[in-house]
């Protein structure tokens, strides 16, 4: 049984229901009015449908992991004779796009006839992710490899590649080649824990090349650097042989370019066997798309270097080693200072004094003189 309300509930009740009835009247009045102005001076509505203003560029991304990437972007804006349109994209700003390209399609709604514009489309393309970087200004280069094991538990490299992007759109996309030489591998020269990419530019011309290093996976040998050059709207590559050396891309003299400061290679096993040889220094600039060696520019250079390997010769000496291989680096450093004469003349006293005999394998010592002195014009140190 329904208890009844007291005298103030009472009048309560009938207050509240009094105070929505006036709003209501009120509300319903407005209405009644609102409607008289519409038909006394109507809204024009225009036909026309909605316009977008410019069309956006694709888009461009590097995967943050194996899947694809959080890709967020700006909505197009759109224009409309009755006021900004409603603006909508699928997929939306903030989306997963996965590795690969995927199609948007954007449309623009007027909110007054719920007409809509003509789609608009653009793709979102996701790189793989890569396993290096590098980039300057307006270039950016991916280096691509898969560090695995052999069923000898030997580590090795597979799928090797590199990909260049120039102004946000892919320039280049290519396995990276083996050096024109029996070798059978190919290698990032970081081995996966340095870099072996960069992006500089190697001749002054403010246009970036892309540096790649790559090894040939051997016990020692043989290291190789391939550039790529911009040129004609396309990149060429040009690959230079380190051999068993390897460079230092240091600015010798201070010109804001730098010059790749490296080892005459050509002097592994030429007089003695890998161990015991030594390397003359070479230093290299980068010019036109080719390399160029200009080892004779730097003299302060070429005579620390020669001080080294005499010193390295007296050290062998001491402990009773091959010394041939320091020598002739030596005398090479030599000739690059325009001392060669000399330098011979020295050798062939050490050689009266029975320095070049001891544990020198099987060439003689005249035969060694002889030998190096060829070798000296035939590598260009003597002409």
């Amino acid at each position: 049984m329904k208890r009844p309300l007291s005298r103030a509930r009472r009048h309560s009740w009938r207050s509240r229901t009094s105070s929505l009835a006036a709003r209501g009247a009120v509300r319903i009045a407005i209405a009644l009015v609102l409607s008289c102005l519409a038909l006394v001076f109507p809204q024009r509505v225009l036909a026309d449908p909605p316009t977008f203003a410019s069309t956006p560029s694709d888009i461009l991304v590097e995967a943050v992991d194996d899947l694809g990437a959080d890709v967020d972007f700006s909505l197009p804006s759109a224009i409309d004779d009755n006021g900004e349109p409603f603006v909508t994209c699928d997929p939306s700003p903030g989306y997963f796009f996965e590795v690969g390209a995927t199609p948007v399609t954007c449309v623009a709604e007027d909110r007054l006839t719920g007409e809509q514009s003509v789609p608009l489309r653009f793709s979102v393309r996701v790189l793989e992710h890569a396993q290096e970087r590098a980039s300057s200004g307006r270039v950016r280069a991916l280096f691509y490899y898969r560090k695995i094991r052999d069923s000898y538990g030997l580590i090795d490299f597979k799928n090797v590649r590199v990909t260049i992007i120039r102004d946000e759109k892919v320039a280049l996309s290519a396995t990276a080649p083996r050096y024109p030489r029996p070798y059978f591998r190919v290698w990032p020269a970081g081995y996966g824990e340095r870099r072996s990419i960069f992006v500089r530019d190697l001749d002054g011309d403010q246009e970036p090349e892309i540096l790649l290093d790559l090894y040939a996976g051997g016990a020692h040998c043989c290291f190789w650097s391939d550039v790529y050059r911009y040129s004609s709207g396309s990149y060429r590559r040009v690959s230079h042989f380190w051999g068993n050396a390897f460079y230092r891309l240091v600015d010798v003299n201070g010109d804001g370019r730098p010059e790749f400061q490296s080892f005459d290679d050509r002097f592994a096993y030429a007089f003695t066997s890998f161990a015991f040889s030594r390397f003359p220094i070479q230093i290299w600039s980068y010019e036109a798309g080719r390399f160029k060696d200009v080892t004779r520019n730097f003299p302060a250079e070429i005579r620390s270097d020669a001080t080294r390997q005499w010193r390295s010769y007296r050290s062998l000496r001491r402990r009773r080693y091959e010394v041939r291989g320091a020598l002739a680096a030596w005398v090479a450093d030599e000739c690059l200072l325009h001392r060669g004469t000399g330098a011979l003349r020295r050798l062939r006293q050490l050689e009266a004094n029975g320095e070049l005999s001891r544990s020198d394998g099987p060439e003689s010592a005249g035969a060694y003189m002889r030998k190096l002195t060829r070798t000296l014009r035939r590598f260009g140190y003597r002409r």
